[in-house]
């Protein structure tokens, strides 16, 4: 069928783009010329057809292609590893890294067993202070009985109740106070009788307590100090011997035995680096699995003065007696056996050549 003819007789161009679905264009630039209006060639396609900018939901305003969408978010994170999901689901903050295996699994297990261990510790610590102070005291190797000696006396001076009327008590403690200050037997009696007459026994009794209570404190406070400044001093002088060891394994000559360099730092962390939860390196691992030859053999050693010359002459001389003990056990032909006449194993005698065969 034939497509009905339209009359553009009465129609201008600024009425057929006024009809035109409006589409919103970016706004030229001030130094940009303007483009030269577009050739009219069917206004009937242009009433009939909408631009597909202005329909495509895909187009942006302005009319510029919408780029394609990618479902790949490159900005976004990758996917937590099982160990990271782990440790975010414990909820403790542990340092360290943790790498995505079994291996880091139980590395961040122990590392957050110990976090709770000690999150544990540090609140007994914080209800019962003693008990720090105790462990503090401990691990720097005093002794318990002189902790015990001031930490809990017989008498604690600072919860004792002293009575009105307990006259033995008050002379006690009178009689204490005045000994600490050197006074002899005889003046502290006196003085307990001149206090007794002049009803000044309790007020002095009370004094005692306070000034026993204070001696109490600092005697514990001392014997504390001194175990840390025991612990201390020892600390140094073990780090003073271990230093010792490295700088002569550095020099890499013990008593004429040359260590290689290669070996020098392995050999030291052998002996000073702590290998197991009991702090312990493996010179003390191996030392503990040792045998009883091998524990023998460097007493053996010892005993000869270290001299590795004596141990290797010894290790030869015992190489050959074995080597010789060896070469009788397997000889093919007993000496008995090589003594009979007519044996293949012994040599018949031959007569000796003349004096003219020799010439």
């Amino acid at each position: 069928m034939a497509t009905p003819r339209i009359d553009l007789s009465s129609v201008n161009v600024g009425e057929l783009f006024s009809a035109a679905p409006t589409i919103d264009t970016p706004t030229p630039q001030p130094d940009a010329t303007a483009p030269e209006p577009a050739s009219v060639t069917d206004p009937a396609e242009t009433l009939t057809e909408p631009d597909a900018a202005a329909t495509d939901p895909g187009t942006p305003e302005g009319g510029a292609p919408a780029a394609p969408a990618d479902d790949t978010d490159t900005g976004a994170d990758s996917a937590p590893s099982l160990v990271e999901e782990v440790r975010s689901l414990l909820g403790y903050e542990v340092e360290g890294e943790f790498e995505d295996s079994e291996t880091g699994l139980v590395a961040l297990t122990k590392a957050v067993g110990q976090r709770i261990a000690q999150q544990q510790l540090e609140g007994v610590f914080a209800q019962l202070p003693d008990v720090q102070e105790y462990l503090n005291y401990r691990m720097q190797g005093g002794d318990p009985r002189r902790y015990f000696e001031a930490a809990a006396p017989e008498v604690d001076y600072n919860t004792l109740t002293v009575g009105d009327t307990d006259i033995t008590l008050q002379r006690s403690l009178v009689s204490q106070m005045l000994t600490a200050q050197g006074l002899d037997a005889d003046t502290i009696g006196t003085l307990l009788d001149g206090y007794e007459d002049a009803n000044l026994l309790k007020r002095q009794a009370d004094v005692a307590r306070t000034i026993l209570a204070k001696g109490q404190e600092k005697t514990k406070a001392d014997r504390i100090a001194e175990q840390a400044r025991i612990a201390q001093e020892q600390q140094a002088a073990q780090q003073a011997q271990w230093q010792t060891v490295q700088d002569t394994i550095t020099r890499g000559n013990l008593a004429g035995v040359i260590i290689p360099e290669a070996e020098k730092t392995a050999f030291f962390e052998w002996m000073a680096k702590p290998v197991n939860d009991k702090g312990q390196s493996q010179r003390m691992v191996q030392r503990e699995t040792m045998t009883t030859d091998q524990a023998l053999m460097l007493e053996f050693l010892l005993y000869k003065g270290l001299d590795f010359g004596k141990l290797v002459k010894s290790v030869q001389t015992t190489t050959k007696v074995s080597s010789l003990r060896d070469r009788l056990k397997n000889s093919s032909t007993s000496a008995p056996d090589r003594m009979k006449a007519g044996d293949s194993g012994t040599s018949r005698s031959t007569s000796l050549p003349s004096f003219s065969d020799l010439l």
